[in-house]
């Protein structure tokens, strides 16, 4: 199998971590290999991996996910990212994803600013 190094893109993090090792477990590769930016099909992942990825990362991070998620992934960093945000709302952040909680104009209680 192709060797991939690279940088740890952003994603890292604890659960770019967690997401590491249980990629690396699954595909039996070293957890240094393992970086943000590569695909999982770049690591081995087939249909028999994936459900068995599948059920490390629900067990791991105590969520529900489709196999269609899994695959809509483009890379290790997204996937992380994805799991984070779930990770985030399962705990009580309140991770939303409407456009006016993430307009950086409104702040709590304020009327929202004319331009």
């Amino acid at each position: 199998m192709k060797t991939l190094d690279g940088p740890h893109l952003e994603g890292d993090g604890p659960v770019m971590e967690r997401l590491r090792k249980l990629i690396a477990e699954s595909c039996l590769v070293d957890p240094a290999k393992v970086v943000s930016n590569a695909r999982l099909l770049a690591y081995g992942v087939d249909s028999v991996r994936i459900l068995e990825l599948i059920v490390r990362i629900e067990e791991e991070f105590q969520i529900q996910l489709d196999p269609e998620q899994l695959f809509a992934m483009a890379t290790v960093g997204q996937l992380a990212r994805y799991l984070g945000k779930l990770d985030s709302a399962k705990h009580g952040a309140g991770y939303r994803t409407d456009a006016a909680f993430n307009d950086p104009r409104q702040s709590a209680g304020a009327p929202f600013p004319r331009e």
